[in-house]
């Protein structure tokens, strides 16, 4: 039900160029308010995204990724978007529609009858079919996400949205692949428990090479005892000169030793400022957006939209009995169930797409009767808002006439039957002109 707004709301120009005139729906991501644009001087509909994922920066690349594919999208049954923004709040403008949505009429206790739910779904399975063939998905068609106008046609809403949200809900909930800076610190720190490791092997090598060199210079100075005062001075200085190498050479394989070791730490601080850097240019990378989905997605809609007739139909949205066509098509659903328990299957061997959707709902048009109108929950457009100070020069206006989507194109369902008026009466004027020349030639003669 619409709420009236408060004076401060209805002075405030959301956007600087949206006055707010009432609150329609309120749901768990957002507001939805009857406007004026004030630029274009019409009354439009502004849902405001709220809730934390505003503020993430992957919410924020997506959404203006979705809503600018969106409003390149031109379909009869598809709601199109005016305007779209990031500030201050991420909004979208679209025209108001105001026979309410599908929502609002399960709400209400109403429940569409077998004929009923045909015409929404038919129509809505042919604005799957555009969406699908520019390479788009919905991603979160349901009850609400279908809106009527003030004649009852149907139109799908909130197209990218979802997907925008989704993007958010979907991030790793591992806090070291969500956090390529703490990811980074840990395998810093596994890195140097490594380069220790390897420390500690170079000095205990090094302590080794030590204790053999100590030892032969022992064995030497014993030799030198054995030979005794018979040895020349010469000979004990060469021997002298001979275990002096021997330490040298040592103290040489020592510090090669720790020479290398430098070495590999100076590696190891180079691989981890390098690591460093890729982490950090990949955390500040923008996140890869889809330039189409995938064919999963979109069979995905189709079984959203069969499980959205069938909760309009029978009030659950599960299929009971889809093995025994017989029983479903005796229940609430009537041919209907068939149709829907097929598309509706969780891991079908051939998914439905939205064409088969539109071509099989055809199919069992001609079982049931004529659709009765809808019981639409209208509402009323906003008259302008009163006692307020004009925006920027802009004064409050009335909008006059139909709107947008009430001058729109007749079904292609009802095209066929709206051309029988004229067949009959160029039939009649022809028959009427065959009748008169021959009436006159009789006459005459």
């Amino acid at each position: 039900m619409a709420t009236v707004i408060s004076q401060e709301e209805s002075r405030r120009a959301f956007s600087g160029r949206y006055r707010l005139l009432e609150l329609v729906g309120e749901g768990s991501n957002g507001r939805v308010y009857v406007a004026e644009d004030l630029t274009l001087r019409r009354r439009v509909a502004l849902k405001i995204v709220l809730g934390d994922p505003v503020e993430d920066e992957q919410f924020r690349q997506r959404f203006a990724h979705e809503m600018r594919a969106t409003s390149a999208l031109s379909h009869p049954r598809v709601l199109p978007v005016y305007d779209w923004g990031l500030d201050p709040q991420p909004y979208t403008v679209t025209e108001y529609l105001t026979g309410g949505s599908l929502a609002e009429i399960m709400a209400s206790g109403h429940r569409l009858t077998p004929s009923q739910a045909l015409m929404v779904g038919l129509e809505a399975a042919r604005a799957l079919v555009n969406i699908h063939a520019g390479g788009r998905a919905h991603l979160g068609l349901g009850p609400s996400s279908i809106l009527f106008d003030s004649v009852g046609r149907p139109y799908i809403s909130d197209l990218g949205l979802a997907a925008a949200l989704g993007a958010v809900s979907q991030q790793p909930d591992d806090p070291t692949t969500a956090d390529p800076a703490l990811a980074a610190a840990e395998a810093d720190e596994d890195r140097s428990d490594a380069d220790t490791g390897t420390g500690d092997a170079a000095t205990d090598a090094a302590q080794a090479d030590a204790g053999i060199g100590e030892a032969e210079t022992h064995a030497a100075q014993a030799d030198a005892d054995a030979v005794g005062a018979e040895d020349d001075e010469p000979q004990a200085d060469a021997d002298a000169d001979d275990v002096s190498a021997e330490t040298d050479e040592s103290q040489a394989d020592v510090d090669a030793v720790s020479v290398s070791s430098e070495g590999a730490d100076g590696d190891a601080a180079e691989e981890d400022s390098e690591a460093s850097g890729d982490s950090e240019r990949q955390a500040s990378a923008p996140a890869a957006l889809p330039e189409s989905y995938s064919a999963d997605e979109q069979v995905q809609d189709v079984r959203d939209l069969a499980l959205v007739l069938c909760e309009a139909v029978t009030g659950e949205r599960v299929l009971t009995d889809a093995d025994d066509s017989a029983m479903m098509s005796a229940g609430p659903l009537g041919p209907l169930a068939a149709v829907l328990g097929r598309a509706a299957a969780e891991d079908p061997a051939e998914p439905m797409e939205a064409a088969g959707l539109a071509q099989e709902l055809l199919r069992v048009a001609g079982l049931l009767p004529r659709p009765d109108p809808l019981p639409l929950t209208t509402h009323e457009m906003p008259a302008a808002v009163t006692g307020t100070v004009p925006i920027n020069g802009s004064a409050s206006f009335e909008q006059v006439g139909p709107s947008v989507a009430e001058r729109s194109v007749i079904p292609l369902d009802d095209a066929p039957r709206r051309r029988w008026p004229g067949i009959l009466l160029a039939a009649a004027v022809v028959l009427g002109g065959a009748v008169a020349g021959v009436w006159a030639w009789i006459g005459s003669g």
